[in-house]
């Protein structure tokens, strides 16, 4: 089973992907494609116990690495990224977007 990234079980029609059987085991490669889709078409991915390993594999550059910061969910998502990336720009995107899931959590419901 991949452990780079959770992908919950089920049969997925993903946009630019196409159909994805996720009931079986799936690489690390089909997996990260899915992790990268925006979290409002495929919601059901996260990072995995291996994920950092498995991402300074992949060199990604400070746009792709911007994108999944953008993309994350949870503080712990957040974090992990940033700390991958060395680079000052992911570094302030991962503190404005923490920052900005502070303040979401923060907010009175009405």
């Amino acid at each position: 089973m991949n452990k780079a990234f959770t992908i919950a079980p089920g049969r997925y029609t993903i946009p630019n992907i196409g159909f994805v059987d996720t009931t079986k085991e799936i690489s690390d490669e089909l997996a990260f494609m899915l992790y990268r889709v925006s979290r409002r078409v495929f919601p059901w991915a996260t990072l995995g116990p291996d994920a950092e390993a498995f991402l300074k594999k992949q060199k990604l550059d400070v746009k792709e690495f911007a994108k999944l910061v953008h993309n994350a969910r949870t503080k712990e998502e957040i974090e992990l990224l940033a700390k991958i990336s060395d680079t000052k720009t992911i570094y302030r995107i991962a503190e404005v977007k923490l920052q900005a899931l502070e303040n979401s959590k923060n907010q009175p419901r009405s």
